[in-house]
Order: structure tokens, then C-alpha cells, then sequence
């Protein structure tokens, strides 16, 4: 956060994967015009998404239906953001088709239950449910589609 004058009054870091690009971040000013938030845009977010599905030593489910969350909401990894994701912290499992096809596979209705049937709203984790979950796998199917048909 920064006052008006830029002088920085505090930082939050909410990124452990990828270096916060600075055209992704959008500026707002709060409460009064004398201090300015900023934050990742949706397209950012989903970039740190996509590397933490892969990077993680376990899959979360809750990294599937975040990235389902942003795509429904337009997100999407443009030229500039799919070359931070080939080039950074995940670049060698984009490599391997068949690691990001076990990945998405073990996005499970069981493995779903237990990470996000507290977490979700009923409505919400009932809909996923009935469908055996499988609109988080599609959307992690879409958001890597080039990288699986190499």
C-alpha cells in the first residue's frame, strides 16, 4: 500500500511462486484519496494457480476449484503470463504431458470431499458433486491444453 505521495506504508506478500509482475498489478485508491491499494489482477492470479497445482509436492483440490473460479470469472494466461509460466518455477513438469494428466486425474471426488465440502458453500460443493467433480478437471484441462497436446 502506498500513500499518495508513494511513499510505501506497507506490503503483503501474497505470492510464494512467481515474481509479482508489475502490468498485472491494479491500483485503487481506499477509504480516502490519501492511500493507494494494489493488487494482482485476476490474470495473475491465475498464473500463481496454475504453479501452484503443479509445483506442490500434493495436489489441492482447492488450487483446482480456484482455477475454476477465475476462468468462469474471464481469466486467462495471455502471451506475456504463459511465458512467465514456461519460463519459471514449473517450466519442467509443463514438459511432461503425462504429470499434468496425473495431476489433473487426482483432483478425485473423494480427494474433493475431504478438501472442500467445509470450505464451499452447500449449493456450490453439491453442483461439483453431482457432476463427480469433473468441471474442476475440465478446467484444469483447459487451462493446459497446450502443454498436454505436445
Amino acid at each position: 500500500m502506498e500513500s499518495k505521495d508513494q511513499q510505501t506504508l506497507f506490503t503483503i506478500d501474497v505470492s510464494r511462486t512467481s515474481a509479482v509482475i508489475k502490468s498485472e498489478l491494479v491500483e485503487r485508491p481506499i477509504l480516502t484519496d490519501d492511500a493507494i491499494v494494489k493488487y494482482p489482477t485476476r490474470n495473475l492470479l491465475l498464473l500463481h494457480k496454475a504453479e501452484a497445482f503443479l509445483g506442490r509436492k500434493n495436489v489441492k483440490c482447492r488450487d483446482a476449484f480456484d482455477i475454476k473460479v477465475l476462468k468462469d470469472s474471464g481469466a486467462e494466461l495471455d502471451g506475456n503470463l504463459k511465458f512467465h509460466l514456461e519460463d519459471g518455477v514449473v517450466s519442467d513438469r509443463l514438459e511432461d504431458p503425462d504429470f499434468i494428466k496425473q495431476r489433473i486425474a487426482a483432483v478425485t471426488p473423494k480427494r474433493c470431499e475431504s478438501e472442500l465440502r467445509e470450505y464451499l458453500p452447500e449449493d456450490v460443493y453439491r453442483q461439483l458433486a453431482e457432476n463427480e467433480f469433473e468441471p474442476l478437471r475440465q478446467s484444469m484441462r483447459d487451462l493446459f491444453v497446450e502443454w498436454l497436446e505436445q
